[in-house]
């Protein structure tokens, strides 16, 4: 175990992972707002394992995505996209899932 500042060359640190996603967010409660977020993930390669969508207050609800294992840059990209949507106010979580 070499714990000096220089560490062992041989490590490699994992920079793009790999992995199914569980996605929380809040978004409007409007028609046509899971077929927005839908489609970008879609034009994202994402795939939709799992959804969820629980009634909120103020018309508001709260959509769970599960996805595929997909590559997390990627869902980053489109998750900065389905940010700027109009109908969702918030993404409030992104964990990694294993099988």
């Amino acid at each position: 175990f070499d714990n000096s500042e220089k560490g062992v060359k041989e490590t490699k640190f994992v920079s793009d992972f790999s992995s199914q996603y569980f996605i929380r967010l809040s978004v409007a409660d409007n028609a046509g707002a899971l077929s927005k977020i839908s489609r970008l993930l879609a034009k994202g390669n994402i795939s939709i394992k799992d959804i969820k969508q629980f009634a909120g207050a103020d018309d508001k609800v709260t959509m769970i995505i599960v996805t595929h294992a997909c590559q997390e840059s990627a869902l980053n990209k489109v998750l900065d996209k389905v940010k700027a949507l109009g109908e969702v106010y918030s993404v409030d979580s992104l964990i990694r899932l294993e099988d």
